[in-house]
């Protein structure tokens, strides 16, 4: 019987070891995952756009651009800097355009007292995959985008938010004045998205692939036209003047105020470009909760001594989409399409449109071949909403 005990004895140790064995590699896997998931900080403590030694140790000095150097030292995928702009009466001035690629949130002191100036040199960031920015408190103002990529102040496939923001102001000579997304994600948050301009799709928004989401933010008077034409050269449409998207998004509490897209024009012999959506454009399916469009406009392109070009939405337009998309509890008033067969000031679809609890006052189809004031498509579903006034 004794040997049966000792064996016992045996196995009840080996056990013991390899318990101890598994907790210690237990401990080393956790201490590892904390150090891995790091945080750091930098303040930026002047405004000219410059370089000191802070891009490599985030001491001061330190300008934006090295700020945005020194996050990008640290590229484990849990860690995370964080920026701290404070409030200036002088703009942060950029030179050339920071490129972002490590997560990073950027906190300003307000909108209104910390800006982020382009001086109409370059676009002013761009972020790469894989990465998430955040941006708080803050304006982004006067970049210029000249590449394919577009986006004059943002070009993004990372993960995006802007959260209390003001994005004013910047153009881009690619589709996407503002803001072009990329395969990544953006989210806009009681931000405004003002006074931007791009050339054929999005003089604010661009979305090409991914999704878009915005909640309580502001559009207004951004504009989008098409190419020129010229001999031999078809001018180009124009889509979204305020958001031009090919992939998902949702609009929500929100509103779309004198955006305006415009077709191209001819120079000779051509047809004008046309206009698809005077505030927003897209190809894909979408929602809009609880949001207005008031006085934007869909224009097509003038002809040379051919025909001006269509307009299809002046407030929005699904054209193309074969999608479904949802309007609840909207407000289109005094939006215009106009040109060669104008298509509904309101709203034009394509796909299934359902529309719940909306109002449509004073919205307006201009030319020859107009359609309806409200809503035109291959199928509408109208829930409990009000058409106040038309016009054609």
């Amino acid at each position: 019987m004794q040997p049966r005990l000792t064996d016992q004895r045996t196995r009840v140790s080996r056990f013991g070891m390899v318990a101890a064995l598994l907790g210690a590699l237990l401990l080393t896997a956790l201490s590892a995952a904390a150090v891995g998931a790091a945080t750091f900080a930098v303040t930026v403590d002047h405004t000219t756009d410059d370089t000191n030694a802070c891009a490599t140790t985030g001491a001061m000095p330190c300008s934006l651009r090295d700020a945005v150097a020194y996050a990008n030292t640290h590229t484990g995928t849990s860690d995370m800097t964080t920026i701290t702009l404070p409030a200036n009466s002088n703009p942060y001035a950029l030179t050339a355009r920071v490129n972002i690629q490590a997560n990073l949130t950027i906190n300003g002191g307000g909108a209104s007292v910390t800006v982020i100036n382009g001086a109409a040199a370059d676009r002013i960031v761009s972020i790469i995959a894989g990465v998430t920015v955040t941006f708080n408190d803050l304006t982004l103002s006067n970049g210029h985008a000249t590449t394919f990529a577009g986006g004059g102040a943002i070009y993004t496939v990372g993960a995006t938010t802007l959260n209390r923001c003001v994005v004013s102001n910047n153009t881009s000579t690619r589709p996407g004045g503002a803001i072009a997304s990329a395969s990544g994600t953006l989210a806009l948050n009681n931000s405004v998205v003002s006074n931007n301009t791009a050339i054929s799709g999005g003089g604010g928004v661009y979305g090409n692939g991914g999704s878009i989401t915005v909640t309580n933010s502001q559009f207004t008077a951004n504009n989008v036209t098409g190419t020129l034409g010229s001999p031999g050269v078809p001018s180009g449409s124009a889509a979204g003047g305020a958001i031009a998207a090919t992939s998902s998004f949702s609009v929500t509490g929100s509103s779309f105020t004198g955006n305006s897209a415009t077709g191209g024009s001819s120079s000779s012999g051509g047809s004008g470009g046309d206009a698809i959506g005077g505030a927003i454009s897209a190809t894909t399916s979408f929602s809009v909760t609880g949001s207005s469009f008031t006085g934007n406009s869909a224009t097509g392109g003038l002809g040379g001594t051919g025909i001006s070009g269509a307009a299809n939405g002046g407030g929005l337009s699904a054209a193309g989409s074969g999608g479904t998309v949802t309007i609840t509890a909207g407000n289109f008033a005094t939006n215009t399409a106009t040109g060669t067969n104008a298509s509904s000031g309101a709203i034009s679809n394509s796909g299934t449109l359902t529309v719940a609890a909306t109002t449509f006052t004073a919205n307006s189809a201009i030319g020859p071949g107009g359609g309806n004031d409200a809503t035109n498509g291959s199928s509408v579903m109208g829930v409990a909403s009000t058409i106040r006034a038309r016009s054609r």
